[in-house]
């Protein structure tokens, strides 16, 4: 997703769940699959996703993963690119499905289910 696109998507989450974003994303990591190969490594920054949800984030990913998973500081979260888009993906559809989206968000999701 395009940097404006993902700033849009975080924006929206937090907008929408507040609070209880910490669960959206515990459900979304929970349901990660990680599949064989290797993917590079990348930073998320709370200018990115937004102080809030990326506190969230940190919290979810040491809940999820209390050992490590990917080296993380005040100034961002370190994430494989496959895990990123999963996390990404689950919190577009669960915005869409519950119809509580923009419709440039709407529009992302369509693209990408239509492989676009």
């Amino acid at each position: 997703m395009q940097d404006e696109v993902v700033k849009l998507l975080w924006e929206q989450s937090w907008q929408v769940f507040g609070e209880s974003l910490s669960k959206v994303l515990g459900d979304a990591l929970a349901s990660y699959k990680r599949s064989a190969g290797f993917d590079e490594m990348q930073r998320l920054h709370p200018s990115v996703v937004g102080d809030e949800a990326f506190q969230v984030l940190r919290q979810a990913l040491v809940r999820q993963w209390p050992y490590g998973h990917g080296q993380s500081s005040h100034a961002y979260v370190e994430l494989r690119g496959r895990l990123r888009e999963h996390v990404e993906q689950y919190l577009l559809r669960r915005l869409v499905l519950g119809n509580q989206v923009v419709p440039a968000l709407r529009d992302v999701l369509f693209a990408a289910d239509l492989g676009v």
